[in-house]
């Protein structure tokens, strides 16, 4: 029996050539990204599984409030480890890591740029699992001066040679380390990366601040018992930081009682592993980069709508022509045959045509997977083996769509009645418009609602691009490693001025896009007590070299060393918020910093040193020989002449080779920079533009079907119409009206809904565009004159054949 239905369907498709193909088609396309999107989220959502104790391994997060501002962070004090191993029975273990940025590093003759440089204890290869593959597993990074490697770093340095018991200098640190274990390479789907782990031991700054619960600038890890409840052990954080944290409040000069008096916090919170990739919006990740679960719902949406819409095109077409398979339905009712045989022959016609369009959707998959990977930075791949779920996830996409596009139209088939089809007395065409139109105009909408969006997701990107950010970001080449030059940076400052293609050099802990150091101060003689700011210590060529301007007051200035020591430059924000009627002349005291005080001396017009994400925060300056604060990043900010980008590296490259030896300079330029911040967004504009362009297309290959049909079944009335004098223009607009009103209609449904979701999307960003209204407008457009041309396309053809042929058909 299987055999024969099988039969009859391929015969089926094979006679109606045209029919098949643009179902076929179109439910390739929409299972090619049904796979692209199961890869994607299957990808997604697996990040730090791989870890034996996944289910136990927690970061432990901050949330605190001081001042004004009120923060999420992912970064902890040193203190807490210590006390989490000490003071609660649920805790097994627990680590912490030092993010080192990026290291200059040396072996023998071999010096690198590594990016991917942490600091951190013996219990972190305990806690996570990174295979050992070389040196012993007890008391890894225990001792100051070792530090673990990973098999590709292994393989860059000493190539076939073992690399245990070897010496590795980081320049930054201006200090050897001896390499004590060899990992495997940590996996895609980790949420940090690393390629040399030192010992958090060897870092002076980490055990000057053993004492602070305020200096957060650790990442800490715990791994609870079996059997332990993470929400009972958060449940006792308020008693550890009211026992611990008041001690290091005092010793800054705050109260921490004062602290909360005002309705500040200071409190700590459990995250899973697990939930890191996807649910760290607030939180962050100080060790790389985050995903979001709203992308991950939004690209699974987008697929599911396209292969919606391919099985509406199967459903619509099958349910169009069913005039055609009407009188063998009577026949075979009529001979004895059952419905649920009709039933399961159609099905089985379905079935096979969801085979046909899966083997296509393979090699479509296959040959999107590069420009897929390129676009989301992945490495995925079709891999059956090592990938199970990704065959059983093809298996059943096959299933569901046969099932799902041949249902509708298998019930409505096999409930025709013999005695009306072989009567004459049944259009089954005609009787189903009803909901073709209805699922016609759900396509368009989909259509239109995406278009939308796109148009919606890329204005912001425009307005982020050129809005006013507070500072000349183009024309700007920033070397991360500057610590490389230690006491030679002047010098080196004098010899890349005295290069035609660079105008200004300056030195700063950070460029805006970067980070920032957060901590918090008193004003003096002002309504707020207290508040937090985000600050780089720089040079006085910073204000001039970055296009920061001046709008009260003076910059640092070399005639002026003593405010170079002590003064500091506020932004407006800052200034506002602090409430002095003239800050100029005024005074911040550095609880952190030995309540050393700071004579406001300018106020810089405020500008975005974080994403248009956040609003504009206090900022403040300090300069370099203030020595403010103890921090490790530093980076030479060097402003280039327009049009001469090639020659200042060129210079740039020879003269840090002179200064430094055979070391590279990491550099990258401050435009690419910022904007790669906004990642995500570009990845959203361009994977939404995809799917935008693939649901018109499918879309319209359902259009121009049914165009078909009705061309077709019309094919009378048009000889009789031409015979009569109609024109070929007037018989294309008889033909394409129709399907126009449903557009039309389309487009009056699809507007509220986009609007809807793409300011949904854009409540994301502190400064964002206003959609105007052409943008509904030229997307509603763009798709009557796109459903229009599909039409007309057959329309033409109907309207130039000749009449004479239609008539004597009849």
């Amino acid at each position: 029996m299987l055999t024969n239905y099988l039969k009859i369907a391929l015969r089926n498709l094979l006679r109606q050539k045209a029919y098949s193909f643009i179902n076929i088609v179109g439910l390739a396309v929409g299972m090619a990204c049904c796979l692209l999107m199961i890869l994607y989220v299957q990808h997604e959502l697996s990040f730090d599984r791989f870890h034996t104790n996944a289910d136990r391994i927690y970061r432990v997060n901050i949330s605190a409030k001081m001042g004004e501002r009120d923060e999420v962070s992912g970064q902890t004090p040193p203190p807490i480890a210590e006390r989490l191993r000490q003071d609660f029975p649920e805790v097994e273990r627990a680590t912490q890591i030092f993010p080192l940025r990026t290291s200059t590093v040396r072996y023998k003759d071999k010096v690198f740029v590594e990016p991917n440089v942490l600091a951190s204890d013996e219990h972190f290869l305990q806690i996570f699992t990174f295979k050992l593959l070389a040196g012993s597993p007890n008391g890894l990074l225990k001792e100051p001066g070792t530090a673990v490697i990973t098999q590709s770093i292994a393989e860059k340095y000493f190539g076939k040679e073992s690399a245990v018991g070897k010496t590795m200098t980081l320049f930054n640190e201006n200090r050897e380390f001896k390499i004590v274990g060899v990992v495997e390479d940590p996996p895609s789907n980790a949420h940090f990366s690393f390629g040399i782990l030192t010992s958090i031991s060897s870092f002076r700054v980490v055990k000057i601040f053993d004492w602070s619960w305020v200096w957060c600038q650790l990442v800490t890890y715990v791994q609870l018992r079996e059997g332990a409840s993470p929400t009972a052990l958060e449940a006792k954080f308020p008693q550890m930081v009211e026992k611990y944290a008041p001690a290091a409040f005092d010793q800054i000069g705050q109260s921490f009682a004062e602290l909360k008096k005002q309705g500040g916090h200071w409190d700590f919170f459990l995250q899973p592993i697990t939930a890191i990739r996807l649910y760290s919006d607030r939180v962050g990740n100080p060790l790389g980069v985050t995903g979001s679960i709203v992308y991950v719902y939004i690209f699974s949406a987008a697929a599911a709508l396209i292969i919606l819409l391919a099985c509406i095109n199967f459903m619509n077409l099958a349910t169009a022509r069913a005039a055609r398979r009407a009188k063998e339905v009577g026949i075979r009712k009529s001979l004895g045959i059952a419905r649920k045989q009709l039933i399961m022959q159609f099905l089985s016609e379905s079935m096979l045509m969801g085979v046909l369009a899966m083997f296509c959707a393979l090699c479509l998959t296959e040959f999107a997977l590069h420009p897929f990977n390129t676009l989301s930075g992945k490495t995925l791949s079709l891999d059956f083996i090592a990938n199970p779920l990704l065959g059983i996830s093809t298996i059943a996409l096959t299933f569901i769509v046969g099932i799902a596009a041949g249902s509708y139209p298998a019930l409505y088939l096999s409930s025709v009645k013999p005695v009306d089809v072989l009567a004459g007395r049944l259009r089954l065409g005609v009787r189903s418009s009803g909901l073709r139109n209805t699922l016609v105009v759900f396509q368009f909408a989909v259509s239109v609602c995406l278009i939308v969006c796109t148009i919606g997701v890329y204005s912001q990107l425009e307005f982020i691009r050129t809005m006013n950010v507070g500072f000349d970001k183009e024309n700007v080449i920033v070397i991360d490693n500057a610590n490389q030059l230690a006491a030679q940076k002047e010098s080196f400052r004098q010899s890349l001025l005295g290069q035609s293609s660079i105008t200004k050099v300056s030195f700063s802990t950070m460029v805006p896009g970067s980070g920032s150091f957060d901590d918090f101060y008193k004003p003096e003689a002002a309504p707020l007590k207290d508040l937090t700011l985000s600050s780089y210590m720089a040079d006085e060529d910073f204000i001039p070299t970055l296009g920061l301007q001046m709008v009260k007051g003076r910059n640092f200035s070399k005639e002026y060393p003593a405010e170079c020591e002590s003064g500091v430059l506020l932004n407006e924000d800052a200034a506002k918020k602090i409430g002095w009627a003239d800050p100029i002349g005024q005074f911040i005291t550095y609880p952190g910093g030995n309540n050393a005080k700071f004579k406001v001396i300018g106020i810089v017009k405020d500008f975005n040193a974080a994403s248009v994400h956040t609003q504009i925060t206090p900022f403040a300056i300090f300069h370099q020989a203030s020595k403010t604060y103890n921090i490790r990043s530093s980076c030479v900010v060097i402003r280039i002449r327009a049009g001469q980008a090639q020659a200042a590296v060129k210079a740039i490259e020879q003269q840090w080779k002179r200064f430094t030896g055979d070391a590279s300079p990491e550099y990258s330029f401050l435009d690419e920079d910022f904007d790669r911040q906004y990642r995500s967004e570009q990845r959203l504009g361009k994977v939404l533009g995809v799917f935008t362009v693939i649901a018109i297309f499918i879309a319209c290959l359902g259009l121009f079907g049914l165009a078909a049909f009705m061309a077709e079944s019309r094919t009378k009335e048009i000889g009789i119409r031409k015979v009569l004098g109609a024109s070929v223009a007037s018989i294309i607009g008889l033909l394409s009206k129709d399907f126009l009103k449903l557009v039309l209609i389309a487009i009056v449904i699809a507007v509220p809904i986009a609007y809807w979701a793409a300011g949904l999307w854009l409540q994301d960003f502190a400064y964002r565009v206003d959609l105007p209204w052409w943008v509904f407008a030229s997307s509603g457009a763009g798709a009557v004159v796109i459903a229009f041309l599909t039409v007309a396309v057959q329309a033409l053809r109907a309207a130039q054949s000749n009449p004479v042929n239609a008539l004597r058909s009849e």
